[in-house]
């Protein structure tokens, strides 16, 4: 019974270690990202110059479905 138990403990620890370590590896590359000013994440599909045809587009009166497919985003994109 006490040989199960060190046993289970053992994987356990090694498991918090491996887990520990990823954590900390991740931590270091997010501080280091923020370090040297890159942003990290996917990049906004809505550039500025997208943002300006759109709103010429829909002043224009054309549907925000259409702009939307014109300009490539979704339309769920094109109301934020």
């Amino acid at each position: 019974m006490v040989n199960l138990l060190r046993n289970q403990w053992s994987i356990y620890s090694e498991i918090r270690c491996q887990f520990d370590r990823l954590f900390q590896a991740s931590l270091t590359e997010m501080e280091r990202s923020l370090i040297m000013g890159k942003l990290s994440g996917r990049k906004p599909k809505m550039t500025p110059d997208k943002l300006k045809a759109a709103k010429k587009l829909l002043e224009g009166g054309i549907p925000p479905k259409e702009v939307a497919k014109t300009l490539e985003i979704s339309i769920a994109t094109l109301y934020r």
